[in-house]
């Protein structure tokens, strides 16, 4: 067996895959081996993701606590008092015309026929007049329109929810796009209701992708236009040239071991 599920872990003996791998793997399999079977992270970020990572992260607890705790348990960082202007704003901006949660950032698991699980855990599943949605948050610097457009076409990551979703009994066909432009901030809110042939097709897909990384060994790397922004860039041309990596592993990167589970 390949270590691609089985470095992700175990989930009560079984292997586990969710979206963040399953998009690394399809970017790059040395990408997916750095990330997932090595678990390395970079320790440098770039600053508009630190940001949106953490107005993720407040938006949870905004959402499960209220927005005292949520700006309360924002961390002492560089980051944080810009997070907290752009929370308040948020919350503002829909005050009186918010979401009613149901569920917040809980993950569910979905058994694949490989023996792999499909482990993912959506934003928020709300009361949306007589059914429920998905609201997935998403944070950019681009133009917003442009960036919610390309949501609404291209998303893959909430079609695989709503077939995950599907596997254990809770049907969901509505996304709410819910976007948010840092540097405006500007605010956007984009609903979709998804045709169940794509919601098959998505899962179809996932099952094939699973028995992929399942299987595979190698990892080798994907040479191409995007390895400019790939953080793990350094690490491929070392290997390429023959050099020990473990110096620019040692100084560039952090073991995460990937025990909690995310989407």
């Amino acid at each position: 067996m390949g270590a691609g599920c089985a470095s992700i872990g175990r989930k009560g003996g079984a292997m586990q895959i969710r979206n963040s791998s399953i998009a690394d793997f399809l970017r790059c399999r040395r990408r997916y081996y750095y990330a997932w079977v090595e678990n390395l992270r970079p320790i440098a970020e770039e600053e508009h993701l630190k940001i949106g990572e953490l107005f993720h992260q407040s938006l949870k607890k905004y959402y499960s606590a209220g927005p005292e705790e949520a700006i309360r348990s924002l961390p002492d960082s560089i980051h944080a008092e810009k997070v907290k202007r752009l929370l308040i704003a948020y919350i503002e901006h829909y005050k009186g015309n918010d979401f009613t949660p149901q569920i917040a950032e809980e993950t569910f698991s979905a058994n694949l026929p490989n023996g792999c699980i499909f482990t993912f855990t959506p934003d928020l599943i709300v009361k949306h007049g007589d059914t429920l949605a998905i609201v997935e948050h998403k944070t950019t610097s681009r133009d917003i329109d442009e960036f919610t457009t390309s949501l609404v076409h291209y998303d893959q990551q909430t079609l695989r929810y709503m077939a995950g979703l599907r596997q254990i009994g809770i049907n969901i066909n509505t996304v709410i796009f819910n976007v948010v432009q840092i540097t405006g901030p500007e605010f956007v809110r984009r609903e979709v209701q998804r045709d169940e042939r794509l919601i098959e097709k998505a899962w179809q897909e996932l099952l094939v992708i699973a028995e992929e990384v399942r299987k595979e060994k190698v990892f080798l790397m994907s040479y191409n236009e995007l390895c400019r922004y790939c953080p793990y860039e350094v690490l491929c041309l070392a290997e390429k040239t023959g050099l020990d990596s473990t110096i620019i592993k040692e100084g560039y990167f952090i073991k995460e071991e990937h025990e909690g589970i995310q989407a």
